[in-house]
């Protein structure tokens, strides 16, 4: 159980289905792949989930609800990282890969390892149109001012990859409206590959302590309808580290 997101996606399917808005948060002990050894398989989450909803706003009240919480234990200096699956996605479908390539790079990507995107953007074979959008993405935002240069410098692009461009412009143009710092970062993808369109990291001490997104497709997936969701997570393990050990 890598996550809470999949049970709590099981328990509205099962059971809560009917209703067309669905706010669920929960307090669970997960289980994750350790390949040293040395640290412990089981982890705390806490965490909220949104099933239906329109896009846009729910995306931002899922974001600053986690920033809310964050801010109500005390936690200074955190940083927000903003990302976007269906771009990372639609940038990958752009280098024209055949079908096991693609699923490596994906994966690579998943698991924080962007080196192969890196050597294929090197590449002589390479379009114009895929170097242009990689130059794009190793620079970084803080409004959605960045993301309006970057569409206005791809307008050969895919409509995949506008379509998650326009998405993400208007996420990052509310969250502007509401004063909300973040900074654009295509890399800060959480890891799990059922997101479809934002994602989002907390970071405090270099440590990452919360991130979330999108994942339309989920539901669907597990038999469930065609009900967009998306939600967060709170890493109880490295929070506690960030508290001293003594006192209050």
């Amino acid at each position: 159980r890598p996550d809470g997101t999949i049970p709590v996606a099981r328990l509205y399917i099962d059971n809560l289905s009917g209703e067309k808005l669905a706010r669920l948060f929960y307090v669970t002990n997960i289980f994750a792949f350790e390949g040293t050894g040395r640290e412990s398989r089981e982890r705390w989450q806490c965490g909220a989930e949104f099933f239906g909803g329109a896009k846009f706003a729910t995306d931002v009240e899922i974001i600053l609800l986690a920033q809310e919480l964050i801010l109500r234990l005390g936690i200074s200096n955190v940083g927000l990282k903003l990302s976007h699956a269906g771009l990372v996605k639609a940038l990958i479908k752009e280098f024209k890969l055949n079908p096991g390539e693609e699923a490596k790079v994906t994966s690579g990507i998943l698991e924080g390892d962007w080196q192969a995107l890196r050597l294929l953007a090197d590449s002589p074979e390479l379009s114009d149109v895929s170097r242009l959008l990689f130059s794009l993405f190793s620079l970084k935002g803080k409004s959605s001012s960045f993301l309006h240069n970057v569409k206005a410098l791809s307008p050969k692009a895919s409509q995949d990859f506008k379509s998650s461009l326009d998405d993400f412009i208007n996420i990052t143009t509310l969250l502007d409206s509401l004063h909300c710092s973040y900074e654009i970062d295509i890399t800060a993808i959480p890891g799990f590959e059922y997101y479809t369109g934002i994602c989002f990291q907390f970071l405090a001490g270099g440590e990452k302590i919360a991130g979330g997104g999108r994942y339309d497709k989920l539901v669907p997936l597990m038999n469930g309808g065609d009900i967009p969701a998306c939600g967060f997570a709170l890493y109880v393990d490295p929070i506690m580290k960030l508290f001293p050990s003594e006192g209050k």
